[in-house]
């Protein structure tokens, strides 16, 4: 896999995170869920930003 293609890749997981986010607020869970799966959206989004130089 080359650069582009793995930073697509961590695109396409910050977007199924952020649905799992969505989906698991509108079934009404709480913290024990959504507490994760913020942790693991911005770690992708740092890992992202660190791929791309922004940080």
């Amino acid at each position: 896999m080359d650069e582009v293609s793995e930073n697509e890749a961590v695109k396409e997981a910050l977007k199924a995170l952020q649905r799992a986010k969505e989906l698991s607020e509108r079934a009404g869970y709480g913290g024990m869920v959504l507490g994760p799966l913020a942790d693991a959206h911005r770690e992708a989004q740092s890992a992202l930003d660190t791929a791309l130089g922004r940080n």
